[in-house]
């Protein structure tokens, strides 16, 4: 018969993690449970952990957990065309979103390119937003992150 096969154990979060409030469990930007991106532990993100929201913890920080993603309402895609010194560069960026949909802030990866910063900042100003949203249907602030390869 076939030898079972012994899975390595999860990594545990740091342990100089704090709880979080309102946050992630684990630390970075995790927006949701169970979803992709960067971050391990099942964030959607950059987040390390199991938890939603931003923040820094080894739990699932300041319950969040009833709190829906804000969804953009067109492809988020950097501008066009990339400097060749730039291709294969990742960035992250991060869109602070209202209750209403409307980006209030967003922060960015800086390239070495300061002319193609300039374009992020203005390409990302138009970006379009559903609000985050509790199960009851409510809207709330919250953050958005997206990675982008260039």
């Amino acid at each position: 018969p076939p030898k079972p096969q012994v899975q390595p154990p999860a990594t545990p979060p740091p342990t100089d993690a704090v709880p979080a409030t309102g946050g992630a469990a684990g630390t970075g930007s995790a927006d949701a449970a169970g979803g992709a991106g960067p971050g391990t532990g099942g964030g959607i993100g950059s987040g390390v952990g199991t938890g939603t929201g931003t923040g820094n913890g080894p739990g699932t920080g300041g319950g969040n957990d009833d709190i829906y993603p804000p969804s953009s309402t067109q492809m988020l895609m950097p501008p066009q065309p990339v400097p060749n010194k730039l291709k294969q560069m990742v960035i992250g960026v991060d869109f602070d979103i209202d209750s209403t949909g409307t980006v209030l802030n967003v922060s960015f990866t800086e390239t070495r390119d300061g002319g193609y910063n300039k374009k992020i900042r203005e390409t990302v100003k138009q970006f379009k937003f559903r609000p985050a949203t509790r199960k009851d249907g409510r809207p709330v602030r919250a953050v958005f992150h997206v990675d982008w390869l260039l």
